[in-house]
């Protein structure tokens, strides 16, 4: 038996506790998932199982490498007890004259006590916990790898790939501890409608609770490298930065609240949009670990050594550079560059399609991208990417962006003109394709070229003809 220091709360029907519990006392108090056995029914499947290797590698890593480490609270729920009610306040009466109003919450301030009878299952958490018992006690029940020689391999791998560090003092880590919320059993003699409660409860939490959006997790990320990475950009690449700014959402060149552009910004492009690039560019054969990165990888979940990021921010840099080397018109003043409808001899006006978020993120990046992975050097880059430059396909509202990417919204095509919204995805495939044999990276034979043909002209805005016309312009522009 184990009494825990806590807060009682009540909320609607739910009485619930705040309570402190030592990393040490975490494998012999709580229940995974699976300590309950194989669910019978959907209703009584609560949470999803537990990945031992994700907690005790990856989670792992970062527990035993940041001094900054922080988990949020976990959730736990009585399924077992046969005593739901385990707290014991504690009385306020010798203090109850300095504390205002004190005898208000009477009985708030305790102790939650844990017996062996006991059963609480983790609502919410269950990897945190794991990741925290696999450097207490790698052979713990609750990671469970299997039988002998399973277990045996498996505590090699976790030592080869997240060995604790030299220094790593495991008494003070065992004293850490970790916020936990309790609750109770809302009908002690139905276990069926105790689930039913839990069920509901999680379900609103997430029903009802906001993810923060990807543009906060870009500005606050201390662990996805390639929102570390693109912060550090804006913060100390000239033509990303503040300038005589001191607000960060006055950027002049980075739009670090918007996700698109509707014409008149003066920004180069969004934050969202700058970090998608960021990681196109990154993605090269010279870092393995980030050409493959998925979302769950380590270079998105935990924070990479300083060493590793300093070099990838020197060639993420230097790609930049050398891009608006190139591309030097994109660094001036931006807005009256994105004028879908002025007409195409207005004097000062343009439609570049490389300050559109979508052709930036999906098409020329991209693309960019494989001339720079032709160089044999990166003294090569700005030679080559001058060839690309040199194409006459900077305006949207010409071949090959007009009919395929910005649209025509009537029979007229001198008439209003929209960036279409319909299959995007199969748009900049296309636009992408028509890109590279543009420039050499996928040549095309006679046969090829009539596939691609015809592959094209169907997606395109306008009749027969118009298309066809379309077509031979494409094919004028290859040099």
């Amino acid at each position: 038996m184990k009494f825990f220091p806590g807060i009682k709360v009540t909320m609607g029907s739910w009485s619930y506790y705040t309570i402190k519990i030592k990393f040490a006392d975490l494998d012999d108090t709580l229940s995974f998932a699976k300590s309950l056995g194989s669910p019978s029914a959907l209703d009584a499947v609560m949470q999803r199982n537990l990945n031992a290797t994700k907690a005790s590698i990856m989670m792992r890593k970062f527990l035993a490498n940041q001094n900054e480490r922080f988990y949020s609270a976990i959730t736990i729920a009585n399924l077992g007890s046969e005593n739901p009610d385990n707290w014991l306040p504690l009385s306020l009466d010798t203090i109850e004259e300095k504390i205002e109003e004190a005898g208000s919450d009477s009985g708030a301030l305790g102790y939650f006590k844990i017996s062996e009878d006991d059963k609480f299952y983790i609502l919410d958490g269950q990897h945190r916990v794991a990741s925290i018992i696999s450097i207490i006690n790698p052979n713990s029940l609750f990671l469970e790898f299997g039988d002998a020689d399973s277990l045996e391999k498996k505590l090699k791998d976790i030592e080869n790939k997240a060995p604790l560090p030299a220094d790593f003092d495991m008494e003070a880590f065992k004293n850490e501890q970790l916020t936990v919320l309790v609750l109770n059993k809302t009908n002690e003699d139905d276990e069926i409608e105790s689930r039913i409660s839990y069920r509901r409860l999680f379900s609103n939490l997430n029903r009802y609770a906001k993810p923060t959006s990807t543009t906060t997790n870009i500005i606050i990320s201390e662990d996805d490298s390639f929102y570390i990475l693109t912060r550090r950009l804006v913060e100390n690449f000239t033509p990303f930065s503040l300038e005589n700014e001191s607000f960060a959402f006055d950027n002049p060149n980075i739009d670090i609240d918007k996700t698109n552009f509707s014409g008149g910004e003066q920004q180069f492009t969004t934050m969202q949009s700058l970090a998608s690039m960021n990681e196109t560019l990154l993605k090269i054969n010279k870092f393995p670990e980030l050409q493959t990165a998925k979302n769950d990888d380590e270079v998105r979940t935990l924070r990479q050594d300083d060493d590793d990021l300093n070099m990838w921010y020197d060639e993420l840099e230097k790609r930049w550079t050398v891009i608006l080397n190139v591309f030097s018109e994109l660094t001036g003043d931006r807005t009256s560059m994105r004028s879908h409808n002025a007409s195409i001899d207005e004097d000062g006006r343009s439609d570049h399609p490389f300050l559109w978020p979508k052709p930036q993120t999906d098409c020329i990046i991209p693309v960019i991208k494989k001339i720079f992975d032709r160089a044999d050097s990166p003294d090569e880059y700005e030679e080559l990417l001058k060839e690309f430059m040199d194409l006459d396909i900077w305006d949207m509202r010409k071949t090959p962006w007009f009919r395929l990417i910005l649209i025509p919204t009537t029979d007229d095509p001198d008439g209003e003109k929209k960036i279409r919204q319909d299959d995007q995805t199969t748009m900049y495939k296309i636009a992408t394709e028509l890109l590279e044999y543009l420039i050499g990276i996928s040549p095309k034979d006679d046969e090829e070229l009539l596939d691609f043909k015809s592959r094209v002209l169907p997606e395109l805005k306008g009749n027969d003809a118009e298309k066809e016309e379309w077509w031979d312009e494409f094919l004028s522009l290859k040099p």
